[in-house]
C-alpha cells in the first residue's frame, strides 16, 4: 500500500498501478502518513519504503510548482517524520528502506538509531562511474546489526542517456515480477 498526500499524484499512482498490472498486489491511499492510515494497524507492515523529500527548507532552489516542491523539499514532512511513521507501522521483524541524497546519510543513521531502526545495508548511487555518489539507499530493521553492510556502488548510466546494464536488469526484473 502506498500513501500519497497530494491528490493529483495519488490519482497518477492509482492509474500506474492498474496500467502496469499491479492492481491485485499494490494499492494507493490518499492521506498523510503522519496520521492514522486507513487499513493499517501499528506494527503491522513488513516493509516500509520511502522516497522522502530530498532537501530541507532553505536548501537548494525552491520549485515554484507546489506539487514538485512538496515532493522535493520538507514542506509537508521531514525525514524525522518519515522515520517516526516507519517506527510506528513497521512490524517487529519488518524492514525499512529509503533513498535520499548521500550528504544526508549522517541524519539517516542518527534517526535510525533514535527510532530503533538500525541501518543494515547501504548502497551508494552514482550517476556515472566517474562521478561521486549523489544518492544513497539504506535498508534497516529493528534487529540489531553488528555493522551495516556496504554494498558495491550502483552506477545509473553507462553512457549519456543509456542506463547501466545493472539498472536495466533491475527495471526488467521489476516489470516482470
Amino acid at each position: 500500500m502506498g500513501v500519497e498526500i497530494q491528490p493529483q499524484l495519488w490519482e497518477f499512482a492509482c492509474r500506474n498501478i492498474g496500467e502496469n498490472g499491479f492492481g491485485g498486489r499494490l494499492s494507493a491511499v490518499l492521506g498523510d502518513f503522519r496520521d492514522d492510515i486507513p487499513g493499517l494497524s501499528p506494527r503491522s507492515v513488513d516493509l516500509v519504503v520511502s522516497n522522502p523529500p530530498y532537501r530541507k527548507i532553505g536548501e537548494g532552489r525552491r520549485n515554484p510548482d507546489p506539487r514538485k516542491e512538496i515532493a522535493r523539499h520538507e514542506v509537508a514532512c521531514t525525514m524525522a517524520d518519515v522515520y517516526a511513521a516507519a517506527e510506528r507501522y513497521l512490524s517487529p521483524r519488518g524492514r525499512f528502506a529509503m533513498v535520499c541524497p548521500s550528504y544526508r546519510i549522517p541524519e539517516m543513521f542518527a534517526l535510525g538509531i533514535a527510532t530503533g531502526i538500525q541501518p543494515e545495508t547501504v548502497r551508494f548511487i552514482h550517476p556515472h562511474a566517474d562521478e561521486p555518489a549523489n544518492r544513497v539507499l539504506v535498508a534497516g530493521s529493528r534487529r540489531k546489526a553488528a555493522e551495516p553492510a556496504i554494498l558495491p556502488p550502483l552506477v545509473v548510466y553507462s553512457a549519456r542517456g543509456q542506463y547501466h546494464p545493472e539498472v536495466e536488469r533491475i527495471f526488467e526484473g521489476f516489470f516482470r515480477g
